[in-house]
């Protein structure tokens, strides 16, 4: 399992199991000017699609993380629940990739649900301690680098590819 970190200005990342990316995010359709609050939107994408789009126009972290296909289970399961939650179905036009248009349950709200909450809610239906809740992908980043972590997760340095 690897998650998936866009280093931009607040950055974005998803989360990978067997091949698949999920993406959670706005992807355009916003409530207010600012853009913290729109329609949430999930996006099932091939790896190698998303990573060949992504790699041309910023650099990505890839995280290692040794989970066991019990844990990798859970979150696929927890991404399929999500899934169920939608409105309709959508093609990105630019993208050419499948995406969920989720109910106002799961509509994106930069401090109280957006990519990094998804992601984080995805690890902890598989894991035994919970991580807290971080709100910006930077930031995510930054935990999941940290020693104590990292020794659990069994993510090590050289896993880390930027």
């Amino acid at each position: 399992m690897k998650l998936h970190h866009l280093i931009k200005e607040f950055g974005h990342i998803a989360v990978e199991v067997d091949g698949k990316v999920y993406t959670y995010g706005r992807y355009g359709e916003t409530f207010n000017s600012a853009g913290t609050k729109g329609k949430g939107n999930l996006l099932i994408v091939d790896k190698d699609d998303y990573l060949n789009y992504y790699q041309k126009n910023t650099n990505v972290r890839e995280f290692v993380l040794n989970l066991s296909e019990d844990k990798e289970e859970q979150i696929k399961k927890y991404f399929t629940e999500i899934q169920k939650n939608y409105n309709d179905t959508f093609t990105s036009p630019t993208r050419n990739w499948k995406g969920y248009k989720l109910n106002s349950k799961y509509n994106y709200d930069l401090t109280k649900l957006n990519c990094t909450i998804i992601t984080i809610n995805s690890l902890n239906t598989a894991l035994n301690e919970k991580i807290p809740t971080i709100i910006v992908p930077k930031e995510f980043a930054k935990y999941l680098v940290g020693r104590v972590f990292a020794e659990k997760m069994g993510l090590k340095k050289n896993n880390i590819i930027e």
